[in-house]
């Protein structure tokens, strides 16, 4: 059976493909206004683009992402959450925050060649969470046509309840202005319903903050 780490990957590939291909052309022109949302099931919080669109899994008999944030078709960029709650070693490998975001990026680079690790594990929090980030990048066909994207992964543990977020956009526009503002909005936004304040002591070293 595989673990929360194996089938977020298996996932992850088709999902950023798929992302991509729409997503891949255009750009904005227009200053971002962020809406509010609030996944009682997935007990978690955010702002997104008001102009994207949340979709957010009904039954665990769905495929795909627990809740995925898309853009408009002329826009880049996606976001997806992953949520656990069973056990943090079934799901992730580890308890240990540190342990679980190098399997986590292992499980992304076993078996694919086009994988370049762009930034190592680093450690920060979000929500005062204990959180392990990396940045990669992969290439994949569609069809005849190489497609390179990069793709940033956070895995916060919050008790005994684990995240898996995920942000995917094209090479050439991941580090735009715009992106960046989105990326960078999302993240600081997120808040955990119903956690405790971590007793984190890992020194952030995340761009992010």
């Amino acid at each position: 059976m595989m673990n929360k780490v194996q089938k977020i990957v298996l996932l992850g590939f088709t999902t950023v493909i798929t992302s991509i291909i729409l997503l891949a052309t255009g750009s904005y022109v227009f200053a971002v206004e962020f809406a509010n949302y609030t996944s009682e099931k997935y007990k978690i919080q955010f702002e997104y683009p008001s102009d994207w669109t949340v979709t957010e899994k009904t039954s665990r008999f769905e495929s795909g992402e627990d809740i995925s944030i898309n853009a408009p078709a002329l826009s880049k960029g996606s976001f997806k959450i992953m949520y656990g709650d069973e056990d943090l070693v079934t799901d992730y490998g580890s308890s240990d925050i540190q342990t679980a975001t190098y399997n986590l990026l292992e499980s992304f680079t076993q078996g694919t060649k086009e994988v370049r690790i762009i930034e190592k594990p680093s450690f920060t929090t979000i929500d005062t969470q204990k959180t392990g980030t990396f940045l990669i990048t992969l290439e994949e066909k569609y069809e005849k046509y190489p497609i390179k994207i990069a793709a940033q992964e956070w895995l916060t543990f919050v008790g005994d309840r684990g995240y898996i977020i995920g942000y995917v956009a094209s090479t050439g526009s991941f580090d735009n202005q715009e992106n960046i503002e989105i990326r960078d909005h999302f993240i600081k936004s997120i808040k955990f319903l119903d956690a405790e304040p971590s007793s984190n002591t890992i020194n952030s070293t995340s761009r992010f903050d």
